[in-house]
């Protein structure tokens, strides 16, 4: 069961560690727009914050159940965008999941991570509304073809191209002595070399990252069946410190593929549509990695 929380804990498809916080900053980027006028710009900034309880022994030495929170917000702003509802373009985005993980060891080899994920995702403006809410999750099948490498396969519906969607999900993973590799597809890409024994890593990584936002109306006369799309990747070098088991990791990078769309959800057409310029941008995140949980019983 041990080898099944290492792979469960390290695997890019949970994304998240007993307590994580993260800050992303994108300074202003040019936009090419639809539906507006005027030679706007866009700026968001990111908060995120996460943590797990201790993984619950269901069937031991078979399943665990582990329960988290999740809370995120974006500061997105539209600037010198004419025609936009709001003057400025300002909207700030939340994030609220309640997120559900199950772990089971089939065998030796193989392993199944499941997880169910429903939240609210909106600008809550005038409190929640059942368009406000969105279920998530997904099911991975995991091989372990020796003491280093695992492959996996499976689905999962996400909203992670800004469109909530099914999508399909490949991992591969590597622990060698001091390289590392963490792939889930289409999500992430994470590369890692230890340069100094359990401390110091350096790496590459790359992330697709989305959000699909209900827009409740600030004014009676607005309609409330609004949407916001929102996607991006990021490609850069990090650098992590790692201080037994909790890590400080700096990334700058490139950020690109970003999309930003208000919509009606009975309407094709985007009400305003917004490709961002590539651009730099700059993160920094806390996690604190789990012990294996030797004396965790089943409650």
């Amino acid at each position: 069961m041990n080898a099944l929380l290492l792979m469960l804990f390290s695997s890019a498809a949970m994304a998240q560690d007993l307590f994580r916080a993260s800050f992303d900053y994108a300074p202003p980027a040019g936009v090419q727009a639809e539906n507006v006028s005027g030679d706007p710009t866009a700026r968001f900034i990111a908060y995120d914050i996460g943590l797990l309880t201790p993984p619950i022994r269901v069937i031991p030495d078979r399943m665990l159940w582990i329960n988290g929170v999740s809370f995120s917000q974006t500061n997105s702003q539209i600037f010198d965008a004419i025609g936009l509802n709001d003057e400025d373009g300002e909207v700030n985005l939340y994030s609220i999941t309640l997120d559900m993980f199950f772990a089971a060891s089939l065998n030796e080899k193989w392993s199944l991570l499941a997880a169910v994920i429903p939240g609210i995702h909106g600008n809550l403006v005038d409190g929640l509304s059942g368009q406000d809410f969105l279920m998530q999750g997904f099911i991975l099948a995991t091989v372990k073809l020796n003491e280093r490498i695992a492959l996996g396969g499976g689905g999962g519906y996400a909203n992670l191209f800004g469109v909530p969607q099914p999508l399909a999900l490949v991992q591969f993973t590597y622990k060698g002595d001091r390289f590392s590799a963490d792939v889930l597809l289409p999500r992430n890409v994470d590369l890692w070399y230890e340069v100094v024994d359990e401390s110091w890593f350096v790496g590459l990584q790359s992330e697709i990252a989305g959000g699909y936002y209900h827009i409740a109306p600030e004014q009676e006369n607005n309609p409330d069946n609004v949407f916001v799309q929102y996607s991006v990747g990021t490609f850069g070098p990090s650098l992590q410190k790692a201080f037994g088991p909790l890590k400080l990791t700096a990334n700058v990078g490139w950020m690109g593929f970003r999309r930003y769309n208000v919509i009606q959800n009975d309407n094709p057409d985007p009400l305003f549509e917004f490709e961002l310029d590539p651009a730099l941008n700059a993160s920094i995140s806390l996690t604190i990695t789990p012990p294996l949980p030797n004396s965790t019983s089943a409650q």
